[in-house]
């Protein structure tokens, strides 16, 4: 006979976290947070980040909750980077979050605002992810940190072909040479997009090699030149003729 395990019971805090029911939530929160194992106050604290309600978070802070602590490997502030509200983002700051800390997949927080242009196109959804940014810059956050495959927010901006993320990061300080093998996934996508060469010359003009390998064995060039991208090709024949 199959044996059947005793499904765990759910607190009725992370059932109604787990619903969005932030209300519920609101209502269940015990003032100090007593009688709630820390895990649980944990978990619902990354949870409602989604509420975006700031005197909902301070409930939990005021339950001793860590502001930097992960569920899931979560952070809340990493969490707000990935929706683009960096209002919130300064309001965690303000309240003792790190900047610098880690969430999944060992991603930043700042590393987290780029991927979003990986997945989104919307102008005005990279437009608040690009604010999200500069709050986290000008938070102290570390420009070439990387995550857990080794890429930095410049890699996410050049995959993403996302030329203002790109400017913002390089102006500030952005090392080609600190991602992702050397810059190689970067250029790869510099010459991989379609159209415009600016992303190239971007690369180009902060400090990357026009002769790094972007395959196996595979020169930016000729990589440019299979794909038939000619303005590409002129502007890489002209630098390295220099």
């Amino acid at each position: 006979m199959p044996r059947h395990t005793k499904r765990r019971e759910l607190h009725p805090l992370v059932e109604a976290a787990q619903r969005r029911d932030f209300e519920a939530v609101r209502g269940l929160l015990p003032l100090d947070g007593k009688g709630v194992a820390h895990r649980v106050l944990q978990e619902c604290f990354v949870r409602c980040v989604l509420s975006r309600d700031m005197q909902l978070l301070d409930r939990f802070l005021a339950c001793s909750v860590d502001v930097n602590g992960a569920w899931n490997d979560y952070t809340a502030l990493s969490v707000v980077a990935g929706f683009g509200d960096a209002a919130f983002v300064r309001g965690l700051v303000k309240r003792g979050a790190d900047v610098n800390v880690a969430g999944r997949e060992g991603a930043t927080p700042l590393i987290v605002s780029a991927k979003v242009g990986t997945e989104w196109t919307d102008p005005e959804i990279r437009r608040h992810s690009l604010a999200v940014a500069k709050t986290l810059l000008s938070a102290g956050a570390e420009i070439n940190g990387r995550d857990m495959y080794k890429r930095t927010a410049l890699d996410y901006a050049f995959r993403a072909s996302w030329e203002q993320m790109a400017r913002l990061l390089l102006s500030r300080g952005a090392s080609i040479r600190a991602c992702d093998n050397r810059g190689s996934f970067v250029l790869f996508h510099a010459v991989s997009q379609p159209g415009s060469t600016k992303l190239l010359q971007l690369y180009l003009k902060h400090g990357g090699s026009p002769t790094v390998h972007v395959g196996s064995e595979t020169t930016a060039l000729e990589h440019a030149r299979r794909a038939g991208w000619i303005d590409k090709v002129k502007l890489l024949e002209k630098v390295i003729r220099r």
